[in-house]
């Protein structure tokens, strides 16, 4: 064999393993991961019983990990149902980095408001809001003492 074919032997070689090992290093880095990425759950849903109809209620959310870990950069969504009795603003939030997020409820109508709250790979949470006339209560309670200071005495009484 003269020496040009085995140097283009040779090179033809090096190209065959260099493409090989490329191959190899591009089949490792698949989008395809073999870690269990942690399950996303909606922990927690806050809101209030009840708000005037024409005014506004705060509805929080907390989303854990299935470790009970909070976490951030989840995509919450906020509905109601009927759209009628009220809606939400925004409809949309990202969880900060205690794995809470927020909307405000405004209330349009009367009645008792479906609300539901829910995120990507996580079962919705519902609750129930009572929207209530302006000249209701919205179920405060008022506690009177008399006299206004009491002692802690084990002998005094109101």
């Amino acid at each position: 064999m003269n020496r040009k074919a085995s140097n283009f032997l040779g090179a033809s070689s090096w190209v065959v393993l260099i493409l090989l090992v490329i191959a190899i290093l591009m089949a490792g880095c698949s989008k395809k991961s073999t870690k269990e990425e942690a399950a996303v759950i909606i922990k927690s849903l806050y809101a209030p019983s009840s708000v005037q109809k024409g005014k506004t209620g705060m509805v929080d959310v907390e989303v854990k990990d299935d470790k009970d870990q909070s976490i951030s950069g989840v995509r919450v969504s906020f509905s109601v149902s009927p759209a009628s009795i009220g809606y939400f603003t925004p409809t949309m939030d990202t969880t900060d980095e205690n794995g809470l997020a927020a909307s405000v409820f405004t209330a349009t109508g009367l009645g008792t408001a479906t609300i539901q709250v829910g995120a990507e790979g996580a079962q919705s949470k519902t609750a129930e809001i009572e929207i209530v006339s302006a000249g209701e209560t919205t179920k405060r309670i008022t506690i009177e003492i008399t006299p206004a200071w009491l002692p802690a005495d084990g002998i005094s009484t109101s």
